[in-house]
C-alpha cells in the first residue's frame, strides 16, 4: 500500500469593500451652515479585498494494488483514511453613519453647526469581527466515543434471536409479576363495576377502590408492567422468530455500534464599524456553533451456519450473565459495562475477519450581524446631534467536515462513562428507587 494525498479548491470568490469618512468643507460658522461634504481620509476608513465564498476539500488515504481484483476474489481492503472539507460565505453590507458637530459661540450665545460627519460605504462581516468572526468549536471527547462505539460492535457479535437461559431464569419473576398486575386489574374492575367508587368510606378510611389506585400501587403496577410485561413480549416475538427461522448457510455478517454526540454555544459580540474619538457605530453579532460527531464501528464476520441451540443463546452465556445480574440495565444507564464484558466474550459461531471506526465531525459555524447602535460622545466646545447609523444584517457561515477511518481499532477493557437517560428512564429510576425494598422485576430493561 502507498499513501495518497489529494486537495482540491473547488471555489474562492473574492469581493472588494470601501468605507469612506467624509466631513463639512468649509466649517460652519454664525452665519453660514456647513459646506458641501468633501472625501477625507480618516482613522476609521476601510477598504479592502475579502473572500466572499471558499470551498476546499483534502483526502489522505492508501492506493491498494489491485483493488477491484482483489474485493472481486473477496479479499477484505481495511485501510485508514483522513478527510476534510471546509464551506465558506462571507457578506458583504451597505454601512452608513452620520452627526452633526456643534460650536458654542455667537451673541447671543448658542450652539450653531460647525460641521457635519457622515461615513458610509460597504465592510465585509469578517473586517468587524476580525479574529472572533466565528466562534470556537465545543470539545468532544472522540476517544470515548470511539471506545464505547467498538464495544457495541463487537458486544453486538450476538447470532441468536432469543436468550433462552435469562428468560427461563427470570420466567418465576415474571409470573410473579403478570399475576401481580391481573390481580390489580381485577380488583378495580370488581370495584367499579360494584359501583364501589368512593374515595371514602364512612369512617373517613379509604375504600377498597382507592387503596388500589394508590400512588404506591400504581408506581408497581407501572413498573411490573415495563419491566415484566414488556419483556415477556420481546420474548415472544423473538421465539417467534426462532420457529419461523430458515436454517442459515455460510455467510459473512457485519456488527455495527452507532453513537452520536452534539454540543452547541452561542454568545453576542458588539464590534466596532466605525470608531472616532468622538462618535462610533457599534454592531451587535450573534454567534452560534454546532458540533456533531457520529462514531460508527463494524466488525466483519464469517458467521458459521446456525442450529436451534445458537438461535436460542447456546453459547451467548456472558451475556445472559450480565442480563440475569440485579439493576445491570441500571448500570447501562450510567455506563456502557454490559458492552464491554460482552465485547470481550467468546463467540463460537463468528470468526472475526476485520474491525474498523469510523468518525465523522461537522462544525457549523454562524455569525449574524442582528443591528447596531449610533453613538457620539459630546466634549470640550463640541456638542452632537442627530446622530444616526445602520449597518445591512447579514450571515457568515463556515461548515467543516472531518472524516477518519481507523482499521482494527483496540477493544477497551475499561467501562467508560456514559449518561443514557430519557424522561422515562428517569421516572423509572425514580420509582425503583422508592419501591427498592419491595418490587421484584425482571433484570432486563
Amino acid at each position: 500500500m502507498v499513501s495518497r494525498y489529494r486537495n482540491e479548491l473547488i471555489s474562492a470568490k473574492t469581493g472588494v469593500y470601501e468605507q469612506i469618512g467624509r466631513y463639512s468643507d468649509p466649517f460652519g460658522s454664525c452665519t453660514v451652515d456647513p459646506g458641501a461634504s468633501t472625501t477625507r481620509s480618516y482613522t476609521f476608513d476601510h477598504s479592502g479585498v475579502f473572500q466572499s465564498e471558499y470551498e476546499y476539500r483534502e483526502m489522505n488515504d492508501v492506493v491498494t494494488p489491485s483493488f477491484h481484483a482483489k474485493r472481486a476474489r473477496g479479499e477484505i481492503i481495511n485501510s485508514p483514511m483522513t478527510s476534510m472539507h471546509v464551506k465558506q460565505s462571507i457578506p458583504k453590507m451597505s454601512t452608513h453613519f452620520s452627526s452633526m458637530a456643534c460650536k458654542w459661540g455667537c451673541t447671543p450665545g448658542r450652539w450653531y453647526p460647525f460641521i457635519e460627519h457622515e461615513v458610509q460605504g460597504d465592510r465585509s462581516l469578517d473586517s468587524i469581527m476580525l479574529s472572533d468572526l466565528w466562534m470556537p468549536a465545543p470539545a468532544i471527547d472522540t476517544t470515548t466515543l470511539k471506545d464505547q462505539a467498538i464495544s457495541k460492535a463487537w458486544s453486538n457479535i450476538d447470532v441468536s434471536e432469543l436468550l433462552a437461559v435469562a428468560s427461563i431464569k427470570e420466567l418465576d419473576q415474571t409470573v410473579v409479576g403478570l399475576a401481580y398486575i391481573f390481580k390489580k386489574v381485577y380488583k378495580i374492575l370488581r370495584s367499579v363495576m360494584r359501583a364501589d367508587i368512593r374515595l371514602h368510606t364512612g369512617r373517613g378510611k379509604p375504600s377498597k377502590l382507592m387503596k388500589e389506585i394508590s400512588p404506591s400501587e400504581l408506581s408497581e403496577i407501572y413498573l411490573n408492567a415495563r419491566y415484566n410485561l414488556r419483556p415477556l413480549m420481546y420474548d415472544v416475538s423473538n421465539m417467534i422468530k426462532v420457529i419461523n427461522s430458515p436454517m442459515t448457510h455460510r455467510m459473512r455478517q457485519t456488527f455495527r455500534g452507532n453513537l452520536v454526540r452534539t454540543e452547541k454555544d452561542s454568545d453576542v459580540l458588539a464590534k466596532y464599524v466605525v470608531q472616532h474619538a468622538n462618535f462610533d457605530l457599534k454592531a451587535t453579532c450573534y454567534r452560534s456553533v454546532q458540533k456533531e460527531v457520529t462514531v460508527r464501528a463494524g466488525v466483519l464476520c464469517d458467521v458459521e451456519p446456525l442450529t436451534l441451540s445458537d438461535l436460542l443463546g447456546g453459547d451467548e452465556l456472558v451475556g445472559a450473565a450480565w442480563d440475569l445480574l440485579p439493576f445491570s440495565f441500571i448500570i447501562d444507564w450510567f455506563c456502557n459495562a454490559g458492552d464491554t464484558i460482552i465485547a470481550w466474550s467468546p463467540n463460537l459461531r463468528a470468526t472475526t475477519l476485520a474491525s474498523w471506526v469510523v468518525t465523522k465531525t461537522v462544525t457549523t459555524q454562524t455569525s449574524t450581524l442582528l443591528g447596531c447602535t449610533a453613538n457620539a460622545y459630546d466634549g470640550g466646545t463640541y456638542h452632537w446631534t442627530n446622530t444616526t447609523g445602520y449597518v445591512d444584517p447579514g450571515t457568515a457561515t463556515s461548515v467543516t467536515t472531518e472524516v477518519e477511518r481507523i482499521p482494527e481499532y483496540s477493544r477497551p477493557v475499561i467501562p467508560s462513562f456514559r449518561l443514557n437517560l430519557d424522561p422515562l428512564k428517569i421516572l423509572d429510576l425514580g420509582l425503583i428507587l422508592f419501591n427498592l425494598k419491595g418490587f421484584k422485576f425482571s433484570s432486563s430493561g
